[in-house]
């Protein structure tokens, strides 16, 4: 009787330290899949809140970076409409120069002074052609700064996201819940 009162005694002691161990299980894992899903959830938002912040900035320094080529595209341009309107007063000049020279030509009877006025007339066309040649050269520099595209693009940074940790985390909870459940009905069976 002793015996069996003794082995009763034993089992219920080994049933309570199942429940024991089974409640330990339960306990631990909910801490551990708790701590695992807020870490997760706080390093998401703290990597959200970094990421804006960079993007931010970096939106801010285009923007700057932006402002500073179409001011200096601005300035450009306001030199090369100087630049043309001094060439287009020069080429008038020289069509000025070179009407008075022809004017003079047609009024000589003279060769030399003849072959003089047509060199004279020749020099003043080249002069013509290299002016109108820069000229060109500045319209088409202008037309350029003017039609230019000057969009700035940068790349926005993605947030690090940590719902791993908040999957492992649950998944730590179910797996323990589960097992404490299968060591708590194990120990009510025997």
């Amino acid at each position: 009787m002793v015996k069996k009162k003794n082995n009763k005694d034993n089992n219920k002691i080994l049933r309570m330290k199942k429940k024991m161990i089974s409640l330990i299980i339960l306990v631990s894992t909910i801490m551990i899949g708790s701590i695992l899903i807020s870490g997760g959830f706080l390093f998401s938002r703290n990597s959200i809140i970094e990421t804006e912040n960079t993007n931010k900035v970096k939106y801010e320094l285009v923007k700057k970076q932006k402002q500073e080529t179409i001011d200096q595209v601005n300035d450009r341009i306001k030199e090369l409409r100087i630049e043309i309107e001094t060439i287009e007063k020069e080429i008038s000049q020289v069509e000025q120069e070179i009407s008075k020279i022809e004017a003079e030509k047609s009024t000589t009877t003279n060769d030399d002074n003849h072959n003089l006025k047509d060199n004279e007339i020749k020099a003043k066309q080249i002069e013509k052609e290299n002016l109108e040649s820069q000229l060109l050269k500045y319209k088409e520099e202008q037309d350029k700064l003017e039609t230019g595209d000057y969009t700035v693009h940068f790349n926005d940074e993605k947030a690090k996201d940590y719902t791993f940790l908040c999957i492992i985390g649950g998944t730590i909870i179910i797996t323990g819940l589960i097992t404490s459940i299968i060591i708590y009905l194990l120990a009510k069976k025997d």
